[in-house]
């Protein structure tokens, strides 16, 4: 039988412990035997310590490695944050230029009438033409005019009135609000738009932010039409843009073309990727990609293609069916 004062020179409590199962389940070995089960107990211990050192060693490794990935993946979504804030507020700012382009043009028509109408009051005057009904119709168109000019300071406000909560609107009054805002230049470059409806829709979304797309759409399409112009040397060249609006069991399309040249193959796959424009210097790279970004923010989907028949590219615009307005 083992003493039981054999056990005090093992330096761990643990390896006692367990030594004491063994000895109280082994009665008949010898000092010989114990001490190599001892010593072989020892070696297993001590390696089972080193596993379990590594294993807390590389388990803390771990930990960092995620902390700091964690920390890695914040910092690149804050960056990409503030990257798309700053891409949001550059195409703010592109689309206000053009809008405060197409006010400057939508301006001269009635700024024309209002002073050929105050010079006409002169020479009304020095006719003896200046009597009640003269009065009256020249008040009359005088504040026709304003107007006009009153209406399109209000479109340009609510256009930069931001959208933060979606609501019913009407697709084609949205488009028609555009094709009016661009009516005086389009009218002067001699380039008509068709407005094809199937039937009126409405849908939920950002109304403002939706015109935006067809600002940008639209700009694009003029600006290829009057590139086109100069490539086959033909100012007379009538230029075209159609809207038609389409809606099936499950999709709300529409669809913008023009018959301009088309878009090029080799960039057609890039053309809604951040500052890549078909416009060299006169573009920003901006409008397209964010126009995309807005409609996908609206469930829907965009995209572009050269026309199958005849000159020019189309830009279509998808929605899913089921997020037409109630």
């Amino acid at each position: 039988m083992i003493e039981e004062n054999f056990f005090i020179h093992s330096e761990d409590k643990v390896i006692k412990d367990g030594l004491e199962i063994i000895k109280n389940n082994n009665e008949q070995l010898d000092k010989k035997e114990y001490q190599e089960l001892l010593k072989n107990y020892q070696k297993l211990y001590k390696r089972s310590m080193k596993i379990i050192k590594l294993s807390d060693t590389q388990q803390k490794l771990l930990d960092d490695m995620n902390e700091n990935l964690e920390k890695k993946v914040e910092k690149e979504v804050t960056r990409r944050e503030i990257q798309e804030t700053i891409l949001i507020q550059q195409s703010k700012m592109a689309a206000m230029g053009e809008m405060i382009g197409a006010i400057g043009h939508q301006w001269q028509q009635p700024i024309t009438g209002l002073s050929l109408m105050i010079q006409d009051l002169k020479f009304a005057y020095e006719d003896e033409e200046l009597d009640e009904k003269y009065i009256d119709k020249f008040i009359d168109d005088t504040l026709k005019q304003i107007d006009f000019m009153r209406d399109t300071i209000n479109d340009f406000k609510n256009f930069f009135k931001p959208s933060k909560e979606k609501y019913k609107f009407e697709i084609k009054k949205s488009i028609e609000d555009i094709i009016k805002l661009l009516s005086y230049q389009l009218k002067k470059n001699y380039i008509r738009v068709e407005l094809n409806v199937e039937k009126e829709i409405n849908i939920l979304g950002y109304p403002n932010d939706f015109k935006q797309v067809i600002l940008n759409i639209l700009n694009n399409a003029k600006d290829a039409i009057l590139e086109y112009r100069e490539k086959i040397n033909d100012r007379m060249y009538e230029g075209v843009i159609e809207v038609n609006i389409k809606l099936n069991k499950k999709k709300i399309i529409i669809i913008i073309n023009d018959n301009a040249c088309g878009i090029d193959e080799h960039i057609l796959d890039k053309i809604f990727e951040s500052y890549t424009t078909t416009k060299g210097q006169k573009g920003t790279g901006i409008g397209l990609y964010m126009s995309k970004f807005i409609i996908e923010q609206m469930r829907g989907k965009l995209f572009a293609r050269n026309k199958k028949s005849g000159n020019g590219a189309e830009f279509v615009i998808e929605f899913p069916s089921f997020i037409k307005g109630i």
